[in-house]
């Protein structure tokens, strides 16, 4: 929906959010650090606001279900043929 993102550096999130550029990572449990990113984010300029969401945008984009598969049926492969 090509939005900054804001999330916790929990899960997948770490490997796709590159601080100030994407979106924001909060540390996990701390919540006073989730809401100034938000805050953060409401706050951008417009030129701010845009980089952001065109760069979310490309990282969301980036990746395919048929990206997702292939990166599964290889997981499972190496577990069968371990």
């Amino acid at each position: 929906c090509r939005c900054p993102v804001v999330s916790v550096g929990t899960g997948g999130a770490p490997d796709l959010i590159k601080p100030g550029v994407n979106g924001f990572l909060a540390s996990p449990e701390d919540t006073e650090g989730l809401a100034h990113y938000l805050t953060k984010v409401l706050q951008l300029s417009n030129t701010e606001w845009q980089a952001m969401s065109n760069a979310a945008h490309r990282t969301a984009t980036r990746y395919t279900w048929k990206d997702a598969a292939d990166q599964l049926e290889s997981a499972l492969m190496k577990i069968l043929n371990a």
